[in-house]
């Protein structure tokens, strides 16, 4: 299916014969699936690797290993949205809005299908989602009561080791979230930095023996783990390095996004002339994330194939989010004063972004065009971004017009519904190709027969 979920399945595959990631030794055929044993973003391949030796014990399919397998992404999914619906409740958002911002993310197109495929960025939701609980509530603490939870601290740290591992793109999250927190301590504790270290020896000494002990293991398991980054550093120069540094220039021809990249930039004309970034952002990123948040994508075996979105639910979106960010513009320090939590999650929200745009951008140079724009890779921060517009909307009205606001916002959610939104998408724009031979094309013509009656 789409989504690299070939990718991510192979080496699953892989690490299922090896019992620890320290005694994989990369060969020629696995240069397909990347750098392998340099890869630093594998920690999900290898935990996946434990269910899928459990499975292949028994006598089943290859397409019953997988879709046993989804089911444990569609888990992580799950457990993601319960940590989004706590954060919510931290940052001090109505109960209404975070119903609503939790219904509008799980219906944006490529939220169920990414939920159903074997990928690390279901993993990564939950360690991003949770890295921000646990930061949004130290800085509450310190705020608030001015004292430093030291055991959520130490679990955020332990959050960032792991989160690196299980993909490189959580470590600009991670790392503005410790310096968010460095730099409120330091805020507070300004006039007398002592108390820092006396402050943090107390709270430590409150922990049981029990639990300092469970923190100084995952610590240093989280530390071994990331040994990856020091033995790249060492070997090839770089923390993450190029395929070409791990294989031959033929092996690495099977590697598909970087032989696409090579590709283009051998093809890639001496007076091309690059857009200058906030260009490239407006011409290409933004329209690009947007499509690709609600359009519909086959998988390998059909080439990635893709249909356009439906009308209905992206412009109910883009609407609401213009609306939004007007009003969130117009009472951003209203907004920030009456919840000041915000800030933590703007500051990462923003730091996130700034660094995929540059990545990004890098890519674009290189390539000549604007490739691996993938809306998947904002997801995380969806939810937040609605929580934060819709707060600002609801600022806007006053008390007689909420009765107006709810019959909006339940009209808006009632046009995304009945319009194809979330897997309706999939089920009216996927083409019977896409499917699984024998039932799940079958399965996908009864759908579609069935929700198109009932779309415009």
């Amino acid at each position: 299916m789409a989504f690299d979920e070939e990718f991510h399945f192979g080496l699953i595959k892989i690490y299922s014969t090896h019992l620890t990631p320290y005694t994989l030794e990369p060969t020629r055929d696995m240069a397909q699936y990347g750098l392998v044993s340099a890869d630093v973003s594998y920690l999900f391949h290898y935990l996946m690797s434990f269910p899928y030796r459990v499975i292949n014990v028994l006598p089943a399919s290859e397409q019953t290993i997988i879709i046993l397998l989804r089911f444990i992404n569609i888990g992580f999914v799950l457990w993601a949205l319960f940590i989004y619906r706590k954060i919510l409740d931290e940052l001090g958002v109505s109960k209404a809005i975070s119903h609503v911002t939790i219904a509008f993310f799980t219906l944006i197109p490529i939220m169920p299908l990414l939920a159903g495929q074997i990928n690390y960025d279901n993993l990564l939701l939950v360690i991003i989602g949770w890295s921000i609980l646990l930061a949004v509530r130290i800085d509450k603490k310190l705020r608030e009561k001015g004292s430093i939870d030291v055991w959520l601290l130490a679990w955020l740290f332990i959050l960032v080791l792991f989160g690196s591992n299980v993909k490189y793109a959580f470590l600009p999250i991670g790392a503005m979230l410790i310096l968010w927190i460095v730099g409120h301590l330091v805020h507070k504790y300004r006039r007398n930095a002592r108390r820092i270290g006396l402050d943090l020896q107390k709270g430590w000494k409150a922990i049981e023996k029990s639990q300092k002990q469970l923190l100084v293991g995952l610590v240093i398991l989280g530390v071994l783990l990331s040994g990856r980054f020091a033995t790249n550093l060492i070997e090839y120069g770089q923390f993450i390095p190029r395929c070409q540094a791990v294989f031959d220039y033929e092996a690495c021809k099977a590697y598909g996004p970087w032989v696409r990249n090579e590709r283009m930039h051998a093809k890639l004309d001496d007076s091309f002339s690059p857009k200058s970034l906030p260009e490239y952002v407006v011409i290409d990123w933004i329209p690009g994330m947007v499509r690709r948040l609600f359009f519909a994508i086959a998988g390998p075996t059909n080439s990635y194939a893709n249909s356009n979105p439906l009308l209905a639910p992206l412009i109910t979106y883009i609407l609401l989010a213009v609306i939004g960010l007007v009003t969130f513009l117009s009472r951003i320090r209203s907004t920030f004063k009456a919840h000041p939590a915000l800030l933590i999650v703007s500051a990462v929200t923003v730091a996130y972004i700034g660094s995929l745009i540059y990545k990004l951008y890098g890519v674009y140079q290189y390539t000549g065009g604007p490739v691996a724009i993938n809306g998947r890779y904002l997801l995380p921060f969806i939810p937040l971004i609605i929580a934060v517009l819709g707060t600002s909307f609801v600022g806007v009205l006053r008390k007689q017009l909420m009765p107006t606001f709810v019959a909006l916002i339940s009209l808006l959610l009632a046009i995304v519904l009945t319009q194809g939104g979330g897997v309706g998408t999939y089920i009216l724009q996927g083409e019977s190709a896409w499917f699984w031979p024998g039932w799940g094309m079958l399965t996908h013509a009864l759908l579609h027969s069935i929700v198109s009656l009932i779309i415009i």
